[in-house]
């Protein structure tokens, strides 16, 4: 595997989360951590991650993987990578060869980041927070991460049950009555919406009451 530049993942980071306020030294080479104006995080080529991290890493978090174009008669790359919105892959190039990389987002990810190895070189985040983060967003063994997996496949099968949006009796014109709609994309009136939530905070239909509107 090739190693991902500083340039590359300069250029990752740009097309993700807008201009590039600050750039922090890790301690891994091919390692990254870029504060934008839309986000930020670690940008990391995938084999930075230490070999024994890389099972755990892969466990939580998808690699993804760039295009670097070669022209090596005048000596100059072209990179490629899934988040350009312009082709700039003008001109002759003779070789190319692909780069993997992790992408860890500041809010949620870079716990696992850290966890693997990876941190700030001045002023690195304490590991226990990494831990706290990682506890609430990516451990399996936390019944709340569980039930945020069970939700995404619910939504990604489109369960009738799974309420996604919710529009109050502002929108329906009946008092008491909200207008919702579930992972199947069909619309329903219900009553007691406000019963709706279960002990995770998710709303279900089999919560509420079906209003059924009387016959014209």
């Amino acid at each position: 595997m090739t190693r991902l530049t500083s340039a590359e993942a300069r250029a990752i980071a740009i097309a993700m989360w807008g201009k590039i306020n600050h750039t922090y030294k890790t301690n891994t080479v091919g390692a990254y951590y870029f504060s934008c104006e839309g986000h930020g995080g670690f940008v990391v080529a995938k084999n930075s991650i230490p070999k024994d991290q890389r099972e755990f890493v892969e466990k939580h978090i998808r690699a993804e993987s760039g295009t670097r174009y070669i022209d090596n008669i005048k000596d100059k790359t072209c990179f490629m990578h899934p988040y350009r919105v312009r082709n700039g892959r003008r001109g002759h190039w003779n070789d190319s060869e692909e780069v993997p990389f992790y992408i860890f987002e500041e809010d949620c990810a870079y716990s696992i980041a850290v966890l693997a190895g990876i941190n700030l070189k001045a002023n690195p985040i304490e590991l226990r927070h990494a831990k706290a983060t990682f506890w609430n967003w990516h451990d399996e063994t936390n019944p709340v991460v569980q039930n945020r997996i069970i939700v995404q496949e619910k939504r990604q099968n489109g369960d009738p049950d799974l309420i996604i949006s919710a529009a109050g009796d502002w929108h329906t014109g009946i008092e008491g009555v909200c207008e919702v709609t579930t992972a199947d994309r069909v619309t329903h009136l219900v009553q007691d919406y406000d019963k709706s939530r279960d002990e995770y905070g998710q709303p279900y239909l089999s919560r509420c009451t079906v209003y059924e509107l009387e016959p014209a």
